[in-house]
């Protein structure tokens, strides 16, 4: 067996938890358990913005941040349950589209989204309204 050097080692470390870092806080709460909760309108958002990864929110980090197709599904699916939840919430969107239009997952979270919108799920509609806006703030204005 070989042993890596010193200097291997604690990059291998360094990058495993600096990995980990980045995605504190996941996975989210599925939809269901937001609507368990009871929360609505100021109180989901408020709980919203300490729960939602900062990470994730800034368009640089989500692009360095390793999220298999599972993670991505999963916050996709948070961020349109929320914005359903508190009648599209612009914070929820401006927090949700450096995921959106990321070139690293943006095509996965909006087959997540197109997933939820065709699965008859109580909150596909939600999904489905929330897949537009995303579309359209990624399109910009004109």
């Amino acid at each position: 067996m070989t042993v890596p050097p010193p200097a291997v080692a604690a990059l291998a470390l360094i990058l495993a938890s600096t990995a980990a870092r980045a995605v504190e806080g996941l996975p989210l709460p599925s939809c269901a358990e937001v609507q368990a909760s009871k929360l609505v309108g100021g109180a989901l958002a408020e709980t919203f913005d300490d729960c939602y990864p900062r990470d994730l929110a800034d368009p640089r980090k989500v692009e360095r941040i390793a999220l298999d197709a599972d993670a991505v599904a999963n916050v996709a699916g948070y961020l349109a349950c929320v914005a359903g939840l508190t009648d599209g919430d612009v914070n929820v969107a401006d927090q949700g589209i450096a995921l959106f239009a990321s070139r690293r997952h943006g095509r996965a979270a909006f087959a997540a989204l197109d997933a939820i919108s065709r699965s008859g799920a109580p909150w596909a509609a939600g999904a489905r309204a929330f897949a537009r806006q995303m579309r359209a703030y990624r399109k910009g204005p004109g």
